[in-house]
């Protein structure tokens, strides 16, 4: 950060300028977001969606009640609608043959980034939110 001249201002103030400046930026940052909910690293928690050939599983980088950051070389556009199955990854825990739940949700593009998409879950009944907020409580680090 650079230093900011303030006319008549002895040595500590232009220091307490910069914090005062620092905390301002924060609580606009902090203004501008826009998600709904707070957003939950899960370890091993995968995407799969179709892309034309096999589903491969895609980590979610962080995932909320409202949408996910999934990581993707696949290029996406904003709007666009996928279907897609939340899961934890069968390796992960050693034990690929295991049952491991998983929920299907609707999900739209609303960022694209080269190495990763963020995307906002669409859901047309009230049971499908409950389905998705069910899983991620299950999903919990410490509820294996």
């Amino acid at each position: 950060m650079g230093t900011y001249f303030i006319p008549g201002a002895d040595s500590p103030e232009p220091e307490r300028f910069s914090r005062l400046l620092s905390q301002c930026k924060a609580w606009l940052k902090q203004l501008m977001e826009r998600r709904g909910a707070r957003r939950l690293p899960i370890p091993g928690l995968c995407a799969y969606y179709w892309t034309g050939g096999v589903p491969t599983p895609h980590p979610v980088l962080n995932i909320s009640e409202h949408g996910a950051l999934v990581q993707t070389e696949d290029s996406w556009h904003i709007g666009t609608i996928m279907e897609m199955t939340l899961q934890r990854n069968p390796e992960m825990n050693g034990n690929p043959e295991a049952s491991h739940p998983s929920v299907h949700v609707i999900s739209k593009v609303v960022r694209p980034d080269p190495s990763a998409i963020g995307v906002y879950f669409v859901f047309t009944q009230p049971h499908e939110r409950r389905r998705v907020r069910e899983f991620l409580k299950a999903m919990q680090p410490g509820r294996d």
